[in-house]
């Protein structure tokens, strides 16, 4: 139905002009240019477009292409298959996947946007995580789709959510109060609060724990740690205590040492005659105790016999060491701190260096040592020492082993013997050094290992070869180069090595402040902010972004900005500009260019009378299949067209400016014109549509069917203008009601039979009519009720007695009135009604004060001196959807109309 409408399938229904529903089967297009081309489709609105089986789309340029897919909202678009796209410009692009809210864009499969301009994104497996080092399995772990409710830079937040179950299976999503009290909990449990015997890092740094004991914390069943040159473990007592005994083992005392001591049993003494060629485990001393073959070989079972320097093993490589004692030259090996240790009490508890520091100054006092007894057991440090007690008598500060290479030196500003080189020195107020050539001359340093080294004040180089030179800093080895100082968040600082020997900060969480540190993820936001291809590589160096303008290539964001300035300074040859700076006008191409330049990839405009936007082609293309659709063809048009008042000479105008009548041929045309197509009107009291030619032969049709004969009519009609009854059956008996089909067959009957009919029961019409039968002895082709109210005329040609002025009257050939008042003298011409008037040929007025003035019309009511015709019909496509055609005309403008409509039920 409509202008260019085409249904070409079964059970299928196009309504609007270009309306198409060719698909295979019940589909429904409802809308100018709407297509339904599927099994089962729906397409609703101007343009809109259902294009696979059992789709369905509501609203203006609307698409539902994919395999069941619904889009509802102008310009909604549901491409994936199974979709739903709801809202203004949404989209659902993916299989599976909906999208809700003006703009709204699904294009990840079985996912959701909701909102407006809500973006949907790849699902990111998340199966685990780390938390406080502990890897944690989530339930989960493999999404088949996301759930958006907003885009990158316009988030939503998503309110009112029950809380979820909290469990290692739950996929619920968490609330605030939940995630708030998983927060408390965690605050109280970093501050001791979750539980009083709580033991918790002193800082986020995790650097350090203190243990709360007032008098210490024993940290029993500690694990035997491996004892090894590389361990990290702690030791317990059971391991200490072992350390201890071999040491008290060494009976016997050691007073003198003459001439050369070269096997030593445990518990065994041995004196020499004199103190010269005095040996040991290899060493050979001098008349005066020093020892002659210093130099030490890194190979095993090996002593050297040259001076004092180290020669390192063909399979150590590039080991880092020191030459001859001087830390100029050579490398320094790396150490290994272990942190965090708290005073160890029992036999299998760890023992932290401030035990051993506490060692050390009831050793030297404070201040030197001041050892009464006469003998002090051997302190052996040392892959593999071996000694006896030695006699301290004499000595005030210092004191070595018999071989000098694993020594303790005690505060720096006692005074006492010189050592042999490579012992233990420091010398700085308040330092402490232990280790073999361990050094410190700075102020409260201290230098812990062998060849450890501490230069600047308050510093500490831990582990061999450790050099410590930034105050306040703690070493863990050195390159001999440089080094570099961190901060943790208690203010603390560490000394990172530098790039030969560099080490990881890991688990860093983001930094804030402006002097915080930054961590990787931290840095691959910013790259992924550059764009360009720009990353964070694996080895930790940046991947520099790579931007082509104009065929070049920039590898910085600031040289391509200044290309980009250069271009708009400049004009580039392919930069879009304005062609005044008035920015009144855009030619593409350039201002004053010729020749058409193509613009791609324009969004759909708006389409509405106030709208300033540019259309693309689909829009372009839509309104062409419109204008397509429109029957019929131009083929001559002559001249120009200046002015739609008067210069179109095909068109069809009012009559006039006031828009109240149309003439068809034109105004004060004579001729009669012709009004093909015209749609069913309406039939009813307040119609005002035009009827077409099958609705008035219906009509025709049923007054022609009035048969039989009035020949006595008693009774008053005193009111016609009553309440309309419809559906009424043909009455039988004699209290049954009466309907206009059988009035009319009366009517006919009375005209065929003439004044032969002697006797007619009366026909009463009106509020409260009454009469009997009237004998029509006499009468020729009149008659009336007694009132003359409710007159019915016969043949206008006939003869007889002169009527009351208020009766009935056609006295054209073959015309029929029926009414107070009806009048009708044209041929073959009907009114039926109170002062219904037919003045045209086979025309019918019908209904109180009707006038019909055109030549085959039918006339239903008059206002102002006017009549209309109104001509229409309605059907049923199926048992739930009707439709109706109407078209009228009125009689005193001119005036045409015609509609459509339809009804569906649910």
């Amino acid at each position: 139905m409509g202008q260019s409408s085409r249904a070409a399938s079964f059970g299928s229904t196009a309504m609007g002009m270009g309306a198409s529903a060719t698909g295979n089967a019940f589909g429904t297009a409802i809308g100018a240019g709407a297509t339904a081309t599927g099994w089962g489709n729906t397409a609703l609105g101007a343009g809109a477009v259902a294009s696979n089986n059992y789709t369905t789309t509501v609203g203006d340029l609307s698409v539902a292409s994919g395999l069941m897919s619904t889009a509802l909202g102008d310009m909604a678009y549901a491409k994936g298959d199974y979709t739903v796209a709801e809202g203004e410009s949404a989209v659902a692009q993916a299989t599976n996947s909906v999208a809700i809210g003006h703009g709204a864009n699904a294009s990840t499969a079985n996912s959701v946007a909701l909102g407006n301009g809500a973006l949907t994104s790849s699902a990111v497996a998340t199966p685990s995580g780390v938390i406080g080092g502990t890897t944690y399995a989530y339930a989960g772990a493999s999404p088949t789709g996301v759930v958006s409710v907003g885009a990158p830079g316009a988030e939503r937040q998503v309110t009112n959510v029950a809380a979820g179950r909290v469990s290692a299976s739950s996929t619920d999503a968490v609330n605030g109060s939940q995630l708030y009290a998983a927060d408390s909990a965690i605050a109280a449990l970093s501050a001791g609060g979750g539980n009083a015997n709580a033991v918790s890092y002193d800082s986020s740094s995790k650097s350090k724990i203190t243990l709360q004991g007032a008098n210490g914390t024993l940290i029993t069943d500690l694990a035997p740690g491996a004892v090894t040159a590389s361990s990290t473990d702690a030791v317990n007592g059971a391991e200490l205590y072992g350390v201890t005994q071999s040491v008290t083992n060494v009976s016997n005392s050691i007073t003198k040492i003459n001439n050369t001591l070269t096997t030593a049993g445990w518990g065994a003494q041995q004196n020499a005659s004199s103190p010269t060629g005095y040996t040991y485990g290899g060493f050979i001393t001098d008349a005066n105790g020093n020892v002659s073959n210093p130099a030490v070989l890194y190979v095993p079972n090996t002593i050297g016999t040259a001076n004092a320097h180290i020669v390192l093993d063909p399979g150590q490589g590039n080991s880092q060491y020191f030459v001859d004692g001087n830390r100029s030259e050579g490398h320094l090996p790396e150490g290994t701190v272990i942190s965090n240790v708290a005073n160890g009490i029992q036999d299998t508890d760890a023992a932290n260096v401030g035990q051993v520091y506490d060692i050390v100054s009831q050793a030297t006092g404070g201040g030197g040592v001041s050892a009464t007894p006469k003998l002090m057991s051997a302190m052996l440090l040392g892959a593999a020492p071996s000694g006896s007690g030695v006699n301290t008598s004499g000595l005030t500060t210092r004191y070595t082993t018999a071989a000098y290479y694993s020594n303790v030196a005690g505060l720096g500003n006692s005074s006492g013997s010189t050592p042999p080189s490579d012992v233990a020195r420091a010398t700085g107020a308040g330092s402490i050094a232990i280790g073999s050539n361990a050094y410190t001359p700075a102020t409260a340093g201290t230098a812990v290992g062998v060849q450890a080294y501490t230069s600047a004040n308050d510093a500490v180089a831990l582990g061999s070869g450790s050099v410590a030179n930034q105050s306040n800093t703690v070493s863990v080895g050195n390159d001999g180069t440089s080094s570099y100082t961190a901060y943790d968040s208690n203010g603390n600082p560490y000394t990172i090595q530098n790039a030969a020997n560099t080490r990881r900060i890991v688990n860093m969480a983001a930094g804030e402040a402006d002097t915080d540190a930054v961590n990787v993820s931290q840095l691959k936001g910013v790259t992924n902010a550059l764009g360009g291809g720009a990353s964070v590589n694996a080895d930790g160096s940046i991947a520099a972004p790579s931007y082509v303008l104009n065929n070049s290539t920039y590898s910085d964001v600031g040289t391509a900005l200044q290309a980009v300035d250069s271009d708009a300074q400049s004009g580039s040859t392919n930069a879009v500009k304005y062609d005044s700076s008035a920015h009144s006008a855009v030619t593409l191409g350039g201002t004053g260019a010729t020749s058409a330049v193509a613009l791609h990839n324009v969004a759909a405009g708006a389409l509405s009378t106030s709208s300033t936007d540019a259309v693309n082609g689909a829009q372009l293309y839509a309104t062409n299949q419109n204008v397509s659709g429109l029957a019929g063809s131009v083929t001559n048009i002559a001249g120009d067209v200046t002015n739609l008042e008067g210069k179109v000479a095909d068109a069809v105008l009012y009559d006039s400016s006031a828009h109240s009548s149309v003439t068809l041929g034109g105004t004060g045309a004579t001729s009669a014109v012709a009004l093909h197509n015209v749609a069913a009107g309406a039939l009813s009291t307040s119609s005002t549509d035009a009827v077409n030619g099958a609705q008035l032969y219906a009509t025709n049709q049923n007054v022609s069917s009035l048969a039989g004969s009035v020949t006595n009519i008693a009774g008053d009609v005193t009111n016609l203008e009553g309440t309309v009854i419809s559906n009424v059956a043909n009455g039988i008996q004699d209290t049954d009601a009466a309907n206009v089909g059988q009035v009319y067959d009366i009517v006919n009957n009375s005209q065929s039979s003439g004044p032969s009919v002697q006797l007619m029961r009366a026909s009463l019409l009106g509020a409260a009519p009454s009469g009997s039968g009237v004998n029509t002895s006499g009468l020729t082709t009149r008659y009336t009720t007694a009132a003359y109210y409710s007159n019915v005329a016969g043949l206008g040609n006939s003869s007889g007695s002169t009527p009351p002025s208020d009766v009935a009257r056609a006295t054209g050939a073959g015309s029929i009135a029926i009414g107070s008042n009806a009048y009708t003298p044209a041929t073959a011409g009907t009114a039926v009604g109170v002062q219904a008037y037919t003045s045209a040929n086979d025309a019918v007025a019908l209904g109180s004060g009707s006038v019909a003035n055109q030549s085959n019309t039918v006339s239903v009511g008059t206002y102002g001196g006017e009549s209309a015709l109104a001509l229409g019909a309605n059907w049923y496509v199926s048992d739930r959807l009707l439709l109706n055609a109407h078209v009228s005309k009125s009689t005193g403008g001119g005036s045409v109309g015609a509609s459509v409509g339809a009804t569906f039920g649910f």
